[in-house]
């Protein structure tokens, strides 16, 4: 990966070659959704694995928690959950070990299926044992209805905070949220959800 021209230059490598190759890929070309913050090669591949699919198809991953908590893969949520059946979300806090790498590294288990729309979504978050994914311990429905509804900001920072959290003494983390919430101010959607409220409406909040 890379920026700037030198980017560009691999751009241009990479259009010339594929122009040599047909195939039944996804007309619409992946790699378009990878949001404005840092370039990730986990969201690279959920896009990858969603163009490669035919209608019906599933596939299945395990990437970092940032798929569920970071605001620049808000393209990919929506992917997710209106062009797929996102079936599962199952977060692990790395504690047991289960991979040879920090035992604070958060990832989760990724399942969906191409085509049509997300009617509920079940997740579990911050599970520690490798079992627990076998027994579904903790797993939750979630509506997706009630997903698209919240502000994105707000719901990104609420995972981050809680994640956060979980390593600090509780003042600590009482400060965190207190610092973390305050900027979500700036993303304009307290005034929309006040506006809603008030006029009776369901809110716009804006999304990527």
């Amino acid at each position: 990966l890379a920026r700037g021209e030198r980017g560009a230059a691999l751009h241009r490598i990479w259009r010339a070659r594929r122009r040599r190759r047909a195939g039944d890929r996804d007309v619409e070309r992946p790699f378009r959704l990878q949001g404005s913050a840092d370039l990730n090669s986990y969201k690279m591949f959920v896009e990858l694995a969603h163009a490669l699919l035919r209608p019906g198809g599933q596939f299945g991953l395990v990437v970092p928690s940032g798929l569920y908590t970071d605001k620049g893969c808000e393209r990919l949520r929506r992917l997710l959950l209106e062009r797929c059946a996102w079936r599962w979300v199952y977060g692990f806090e790395n504690r047991q070990k289960i991979f040879a790498i920090d035992s604070r590294f958060k990832f989760c288990v990724v399942i969906a299926e191409r085509g049509g729309a997300t009617v509920a979504v079940r997740a579990a978050f911050m599970r520690h044992a490798l079992a627990d994914w076998d027994a579904a311990a903790g797993a939750l429905v979630y509506p997706a209805a009630q997903i698209a509804a919240k502000g994105p900001t707000a719901v990104a920072v609420a995972k981050r905070v809680t994640a956060e959290g979980l390593d600090r003494p509780l003042a600590g983390a009482n400060a965190l949220e207190v610092e973390r919430f305050a900027a979500c101010f700036d993303s304009g959607e307290p005034r929309e959800g006040m506006t809603a409220f008030l006029e009776k409406r369901p809110p716009a909040f804006e999304r990527g």
